[in-house]
């Protein structure tokens, strides 16, 4: 008998790596343009300083170019889906690309405990699981995985799982 889903999340790679190459567009067409209007508004500041302005020109167009070179043409040429799956006995993970989320299929009696790792930085804190046998497993927010909702569930299916909080 097939286990009950109780949470489930798809996304392709091709639509992920639409999104990040939108985004590096956008943010290097941006980043020129703001760096345009300033120096039409303040035309003195290029006569002053020239090499700014190539500079910062220069890195907008290489912070696109590694964007669109590092995550986009990677997820557009997999033709692949990630999938996180929460069913009442078992949590499973499959990533098209290991540098974007391990794979991993694990019973949820294997779980001893929760981690959320403090990441102030990044805006999110991060979640491991840790296995009876010590294994940590990196709950991988990337491709718009719904990392609360996950602990969300496996804490309303697991209520004896202790929480850890690193910081």
């Amino acid at each position: 008998m097939m286990a009950k889903v109780l949470l489930s999340h798809r996304r392709g790679t091709r639509r992920e790596g639409l999104g990040v190459l939108a985004a590096a567009i956008l943010t290097s067409g941006g980043l020129l343009a703001g760096i345009h209007v300033f120096v039409w508004i303040n035309p003195e500041f290029l006569a002053n300083d020239p090499w700014f302005y190539y500079v910062f020109c220069g890195v907008a167009l290489v912070i696109g170019a590694m964007l669109i070179l590092c995550v986009a043409v990677p997820n557009l040429r997999m033709h692949e889906e990630f999938r996180f799956v929460v069913s009442e006995k078992r949590m499973e993970c499959v990533s098209p690309a290991e540098a974007f989320g391990e794979s991993y299929s694990i019973l949820l009696d294997e779980i001893a405990m929760l981690e959320e790792e403090d990441s102030a930085s990044e805006g999110a804190n991060e979640w491991c699981v840790v296995t009876q046998k010590g294994r940590r497993i990196h709950i991988t927010p990337n491709y718009g995985n719904p990392v609360r909702e996950i602990v969300e569930t496996l804490r309303e299916l697991k209520p004896e799982i202790p929480v850890r909080h690193v910081y």
